[in-house]
């Protein structure tokens, strides 16, 4: 049975019926146990859309060495021009006009990347730039909480949430969720200041390296049958996958369930657009 109740508020007024239905096992068995942990992100986090130009190959250029900060402003337009989850001004490859623009200049602290493949990132903005409407801007309602909730979007139950309640059928395979999903995705909400205080030093291991492929982060080969191999997760992302965990109570046979649904609902939706591709 799903939870009426999460820590906050009640966790419904979604679509994600049809979703349920394909959920694996697990899910239902992370609902339950994370039952008064568990809290709508729009309970402890603003959601925002990016920036919408109408037109932008009028108001993006490509980086300068010496633009003209006083009408220009560098900024985030591409999930693919960023890999890791700590970024900062040097990261930016693009400018964006900021005076006489019939449009809205959007910043937030976390930028959730709109359609996803075979990666997940909420990237940490740290010089609060601009954003493209490539991502979603999240801040926390209490702004000193921002690392936490990134550091816990990054971890593999969010990656689990995602491909359960994601949005598919787009081309190439990805994946998304819109506004009104994240409203409503489920986050993990730890008050505990020594949990708070393990993840925030995890945080500074993991944000600043490239993030890898789901498989890659997992240690999972996704050429071979998912179940039959032990997942070994990097280092840094088993030692945050720890403390996520421990918050839930999973064995170690739930912790392997978790890691072996991620890499299967990843590589199901992967095959699947490159089996409609050839036809």
């Amino acid at each position: 049975m799903i939870p009426e109740k999460f820590r906050r508020g009640k966790y419904a007024g979604n679509k994600w019926g049809g979703k349920f239905l394909r959920a694996p096992d697990i899910f239902f068995t992370i609902l339950e146990k994370g039952s008064t942990k568990l809290v709508k992100l729009s309970d402890v986090i603003k959601v925002k859309a990016g920036i919408i130009t109408g037109n932008n190959s009028k108001y993006y250029k490509k980086r300068e060495k010496n633009f003209d900060k006083d009408n220009y402003s560098l900024v985030f337009k591409s999930p693919r021009e960023v890999n890791k989850i700590l970024l900062s001004s040097k990261d930016a490859k693009s400018i964006i006009k900021i005076k006489r623009i019939p449009f809205q200049i959007r910043k937030s602290k976390l930028l959730w990347v709109d359609l996803r493949g075979d990666k997940h990132i909420c990237h940490y903005n740290v010089d609060n730039l601009p954003f493209e409407h490539n991502f979603y801007g999240l801040d926390a309602k209490n702004p000193k909480d921002d690392i936490l909730y990134c550091a816990i979007l990054n971890s593999s139950l969010s990656y689990f949430f995602i491909e359960v309640l994601g949005r598919r059928g787009l081309g190439g395979g990805a994946i998304r969720l819109v506004r009104i999903d994240m409203i409503n995705f489920p986050l993990l909400n730890i008050t505990s200041a020594k949990q708070v205080k393990k993840i925030l030093n995890v945080f500074n291991k993991i944000s600043r390296r490239e993030i890898k492929p789901i498989f890659e982060e997992l240690g999972l080969d996704p050429s071979k049958p998912i179940r039959e191999q032990e997942p070994k997760p990097l280092p840094d992302r088993a030692e945050l996958d720890k403390i996520i965990f421990d918050e839930l109570g999973l064995t170690k046979e739930k912790r392997k369930e978790v890691y072996w649904a991620v890499a299967e609902l990843v590589k199901q939706r992967i095959e699947k657009a490159r089996s409609l591709k050839g036809k």
